[in-house]
Parts: structure tokens; sequence; C-alpha cells
């Protein structure tokens, strides 16, 4: 069990046997297409994909202290950061604090390696967008150009992380 509300998280979306019928659901489609804009992985594209890639996800709440994703396990989704903090440790070693707009997993959602860090909700509740990798999975191959954008976002990443990582050498 995550630490999360409900078994193992609270869901309002799902939950719902119909769209935009609660203050939790007005807050579905829009908040997260907002969410998963600001987002590094997400950001840039069209609003037809952003709307359609939304329309998958769900919202999840995290009560202080839960764990949303442990180092080794398997990977399945990955969040962004609504609201809330979270803390991320690797090897039981603080290495950084992600706030709203943050993406949690996003590398295991795309390679299917276990995690690499264990991130802990820290001073309150985190409500995250919950992306499910088997739905983004689907939804890229059925979109290409979709697909290409993110590899660019990811290469950018990773480029960027190797520069940084070459200068502290020097």
């Amino acid at each position: 069990m995550t630490g999360a509300r409900g078994w193992p998280y609270s869901d309002p979306v799902a939950r719902q046997s119909g769209r935009g019928k609660s203050p939790e659901t007005k807050l579905a489609l829009a908040e997260r297409m907002r969410v998963l804009d600001q987002a590094p992985l997400f950001s840039g594209l069209a609003r037809k994909h952003l709307k359609s890639i939304a329309r998958d996800t769900s919202v999840r709440t995290f009560y202080d202290g839960a764990t949303i994703v442990r180092e080794g396990q398997k990977a399945a989704n990955c969040f962004v950061i609504v609201e809330g903090a979270a803390t991320v440790t690797k090897q039981g070693q603080q290495i950084a604090v992600l706030g709203r707009g943050d993406v949690i997993g996003e590398l295991a959602i795309l390679d299917n390696v276990p995690r690499t860090a264990t991130v802990v909700a820290t001073g309150g509740e985190v409500v995250a967008v919950h992306i499910s990798r088997p739905r983004l999975l689907e939804y890229l191959e059925a979109n290409p150009k979709v697909s290409l954008r993110l590899l660019g976002i990811l290469a950018r990443r990773l480029r960027e992380t190797t520069e940084s990582a070459l200068s502290a050498e020097t």
C-alpha cells in the first residue's frame, strides 16, 4: 500500500459515473491539460494531443509521508505534481525536492526498468496527475508525431544532463 488516500489512493474521477459532475471532475480535463503542458515531458504538445493524453489520466492524492514510488520497484505509471511537495531519495540519500509541475517516473514509464529512486510526499498532501504506462504507450504508438516530439524532449534533457555532469567534473 502506498499510504495514499483510498485503496491504494484516491481517484475521484474514476468513481464518477459521468464527467463534470463534482468539483473534483471539473478540475479534471482543463487542469490536467494545463499541468501536462507545464511538465517538461509534455510541454509544447499541440492542444489536441494534450487533451487526448489528459483524458487517459486520473488524479491521485497522497498523504504526507506516503511513498509515491519506491526505488527498485517496477514502473507502471508516472505522476505530474499538481500541488504539494515530494522528496526524492536514492539509496537513502536525499537528492531532490519536487513540486508543482515536476514529473515523477517519466523515464521508467518509457523504458520499463525498475525505479531508480524513492519519492515520498512531504510537507502535506501531494495531488498528482497519474499516467499509466500502457495507456501512454498506446497513445504514442497511435501518434508517431507525438512520439518523435517526446524523443526530442528526452534527447535534449539527456544532452543537458551530460553537459552538466561534464562541467561538474572540470
